[in-house]
């Protein structure tokens, strides 16, 4: 089961203990009933934790949630280093204003605090 620390003054978050649950998004196959998921490339093991004591953004404020409305995915857009994705936050739907902003971050739901990423 995944953890994420920076909740309780920790400093570190790691990248591959987020929820796979990317996966989900853009699957045609409940409107399409033969359409066939592509499988995508597995990703090597992100083996980095990134230190958010001395920088921070507004994710650090994010919640957790088992039903959450935002997602983690990991992009390239500035090198093709696949061991070091940029970190970007996508809305799974479209979320009214002052509603809060939750992620799944791959723990027990009764795990309760806020998540930190750096810039």
């Amino acid at each position: 089961m995944a953890q994420v620390f920076a909740m309780n003054g920790d400093s570190l978050v790691y990248p591959h203990r987020f929820s796979d649950r990317w996966t989900e998004w853009g699957d045609l196959s409940q409107i399409y009933p033969d359409y066939v998921r592509p499988s995508y490339p597995s990703i090597p093991p992100l083996d980095f934790a990134m230190d958010v004591s001395k920088m921070r953004n507004v994710a650090c404020y994010m919640s957790h949630s088992s039903t959450p409305n935002v997602l983690v995915q990991f992009i390239l857009y500035d090198h093709n280093n696949l061991m070091f994705p940029h970190i970007m936050l996508f809305a799974m739907e479209n979320i009214p204003p002052m509603r809060e902003l939750s992620l799944d971050y791959g723990v027990a739901d009764e795990w309760t605090g806020k998540l930190a990423i750096c810039n």
